[in-house]
C-alpha cells in the first residue's frame, strides 16, 4: 500500500454540440454503400444486420482510419480495435463502406458501445427509404431535429429563449426567480427595490433610521424625536457640576408629558422632551412644550406639561448605564414653567441600587423607628417593612454581574450572574489560544473483508468503505471511537484513539473480520501530510499483509 501526500489532478473538459445519435445507408452506385452516422461519443466497438441484402464485405470510412477491424458474415459486421482505440464523435461521418449484393431494405440490431464498454444510445434500426426524400426538420438547432429528414417541411420547434429543448434554464436567475430577468437585490436586500431611501443628518442615504451615523457632538443615546411647537423651556446646567465628565448625555423628561400628536387622543405618558452632551462647560438645554388647541377645535401636540415636575436622567457612555438624579436647584422651582431655573448640582442614583424609603414610614421617623418599633415582618399600609426597608431589614438582593457566563467559552465569567451576549468561543478544532487540539487522519482499508461502513463517536463518517481505498485527510478530535459495520448492518467492532493534538496520522485496517487467525484491527501511525519542497511529492509506503 502506498500514499501520495500530494495529488495532481488534471480535469479535461471538451463540449461538442452534437446532433442526435443515428446510422442510415447511402447508395455509392458502384455496389457499395456507405454506412453514415452521427455520435455525440467516442465509439469502442459497433454491430448491426444488414436487411435485405447480401453482405459480402466492409472496408474503408472511420473505422478504417481509427484502425478498427472490422468482420461480416453475409448479414451481419462487427467492428472493434484490438489497441483499444475509439473512433471520435462527429455530426456527419462515414462509418465504414458495405459491399452488398441487392439493395438492402434497412439495418437493424444496431449496437454501439462506447470506448469503456458502456452501450451508447442508438436507434436499434434504421429503414432505407430507396432514396427518395424524407420530410422534417433539417435544423440541426431545432428541437425537433430529424437526421434523417432531406426536405424541410417547416416543422422545426425552437427552445424559448434563455432555455434549452428540455425547459431548464440555461442563463442566470434573478432575484425574482425569472430565468434570464435583470432584478438585483438593492443596497438593502430588496429584490428589484429602490435601494437607500431614508436621508440622515448628514445627507446621506441609509435603509433604516438606526443605521445614520452618530450626529457630531450630539447625542447617540437620548434621543429627542418631537416636532417643533413653538413651546420650550430653557434649562440651564451650571459648569459646577462635578458628577458629570465630558461625553456624558442628559435627557430631560416628562413623567406626565402629553404623548399624542396632532390629535385630541390625550395620550399621558414619559417622553424625552431635550436633550445634549456635557463637554464641562455650562450646558443650556431647551425642551419642548405641548400644545393642547382641542377645546378651540385644534389638535394636541407632544412635549411637556407646563407645572410638571423636570426630570433630569444621565447615561454614561463609558459604563454603558443610565442614572436616575437628584438635583439641586440654584434658580427656579424644578417644574416646567420657570422663567428661569438653573441646576447647580446631579447626584446620581443607580436605579437598580437597594434603598430605604424612609417617606413611607415617616409616620415612625424612618425606617430606622419603624423597625425599632415594629420589626422587619410587620405589614405597615398593605407593605412588609422589609420591602420598605430592604438597608435596615438586610434584605437588599446580591448585585447582578453582568459577563459571559457559558464556561465552554474563552471569556467565561465565574462570577457573571447575568449573561450579556458577550461570550466568544475558540475556532473549531482549536483553543482559545489559537493552538490546533484536533488531529489530521487518513484511514486505509487494507483488511480483505467485505465492504464496510465507518462510524466516527456513533455517527455514520464514510459508506461503502472498499478495499484497497483509503479516505480523505479528515480533521478528528484527538479522542475518539472508530465503528465497523459491513455495508447497511450493524457496528460489530469499535476502536477507541487516543492521538496526541496537532498531529497527523494513518490509521489502517488490516485482518479479517470474525477470523481467530488474522483478526481484523485498526492500527493509528504517525506520518506527515506534505512533501519536502514545491518540486516533489511525498511518499510513504505502509506494508500491509492478510
Amino acid at each position: 500500500m502506498y500514499r501520495l501526500a500530494k495529488k495532481l489532478v488534471i480535469f479535461l473538459s471538451i463540449s461538442l454540440m452534437l446532433s442526435q445519435n443515428s446510422m442510415s445507408l447511402s447508395d455509392n452506385g458502384d455496389g457499395t454503400w456507405n454506412v453514415d452516422y452521427v455520435s455525440d461519443s467516442s465509439i469502442g466497438g459497433f454491430q448491426f444486420d444488414v436487411d435485405g441484402a447480401t453482405l459480402t464485405g466492409a472496408s474503408g470510412g472511420d473505422s478504417a482510419s481509427n484502425g478498427f477491424t472490422v468482420s461480416t458474415s453475409s448479414t451481419t459486421a462487427l467492428g472493434f480495435s484490438l489497441t483499444g482505440a475509439s473512433i471520435p464523435p462527429t455530426d456527419s461521418g462515414v462509418l465504414v463502406v458495405l459491399s452488398l449484393d441487392g439493395t438492402p431494405t434497412g439495418l437493424s440490431s444496431i449496437v454501439v458501445s462506447s470506448a469503456l464498454g458502456a452501450s451508447l444510445d442508438f436507434p436499434s434500426e434504421y429503414i432505407y427509404d430507396g432514396g427518395s426524400g424524407v420530410s422534417g426538420c433539417t435544423d440541426s438547432t431545432a428541437c425537433n431535429f430529424n437526421p434523417d429528414a432531406t426536405e424541410d417541411d417547416g416543422s422545426c420547434d425552437y427552445a424559448e429563449e434563455n432555455f434549452d429543448c428540455d425547459g431548464n434554464c440555461t442563463a442566470i436567475v434573478d432575484c425574482n426567480g425569472e430565468c434570464g430577468g435583470s432584478a438585483v437585490l438593492d443596497d438593502c436586500g430588496l429584490c428589484d427595490g429602490p435601494g437607500a431611501t431614508i436621508e440622515c443628518w448628514d445627507s446621506s442615504f441609509v435603509c433604516d433610521i438606526q443605521d445614520c451615523p452618530e450626529e457630531e457632538n450630539g447625542p447617540s443615546y437620548f434621543i429627542v424625536d418631537l416636532e417643533d411647537t413653538g413651546e420650550s423651556q430653557l434649562t440651564i446646567f451650571s459648569d459646577s457640576i462635578t458628577s458629570l465628565a465630558p461625553g456624558d448625555e442628559v435627557g430631560v423628561f416628562d413623567l406626565d408629558a402629553i404623548t399624542n400628536y396632532n390629535d385630541c387622543s390625550d395620550q399621558i405618558g414619559e417622553l424625552l422632551v431635550g436633550s445634549g452632551v456635557w463637554d464641562g462647560s455650562q450646558l443650556n438645554l431647551v425642551s419642548t412644550g405641548s400644545v393642547d388647541l382641542c377645546a378651540f377645535g385644534g389638535p394636541q401636540l407632544a412635549g411637556f406639561v407646563e407645572g410638571n415636575d423636570v426630570v433630569v436622567k444621565v447615561y454614561k457612555a463609558d459604563e454603558g448605564v443610565e442614572y436616575d438624579t437628584e438635583l439641586t436647584w440654584s434658580a427656579g422651582t424644578g417644574v416646567f414653567g420657570d422663567v428661569i431655573q438653573q441646576i447647580s448640582e446631579i447626584t446620581l442614583v443607580d436605579p437598580n441600587a437597594c434603598e430605604d424609603n424612609d417617606d413611607a414610614l415617616s409616620a415612625f421617623g424612618g425606617c430606622a423607628g419603624a423597625v425599632a418599633a415594629l420589626g422587619c415582618d410587620f405589614v405597615f399600609g398593605g407593605v412588609p417593612i422589609s420591602e420598605s426597608c430592604p438597608v435596615t431589614c438586610d434584605n437588599c438582593p446580591d448585585e447582578s454581574v453582568s459577563g459571559c457566563t457559558d464556561d465552554s467559552a474563552c471569556n467565561y465569567n465565574a462570577d457573571a450572574t447575568e449573561d450579556d451576549g458577550s461570550c466568544d468561543y475558540a475556532e473549531e478544532n482549536y483553543d482559545c489560544d489559537g493552538n490546533f487540539i484536533a488531529a489530521y487522519v487518513q484511514v486505509i482499508h487494507n483488511s480483505a473483508s467485505p465492504t464496510v461502513d465507518i462510524y466516527i463517536d456513533g455517527g455514520l463518517a464514510v459508506e461503502a468503505f472498499e478495499y484497497r481505498t483509503a479516505t480523505p485527510v479528515i480533521t478528528l478530535p484527538t479522542s475518539f471511537t472508530v465503528g465497523i459495520a459491513p455495508t447497511g448492518g450493524d457496528v460489530i467492532a469499535n476502536f477507541p484513539f487516543e492521538l496526541a493534538a496537532g498531529g497527523s496520522y494513518v490509521v489502517v485496517a488490516t485482518g479479517l473480520l470474525g477470523d481467530a487467525a488474522t483478526p481484523f484491527d485498526l492500527a493509528a501511525t504517525g506520518t506527515t501530510f506534505g512533501a519536502s519542497s514545491a518540486d516533489v511529492v511525498g511518499l510513504e509506503v505502509y506494508h500491509g499483509s492478510t
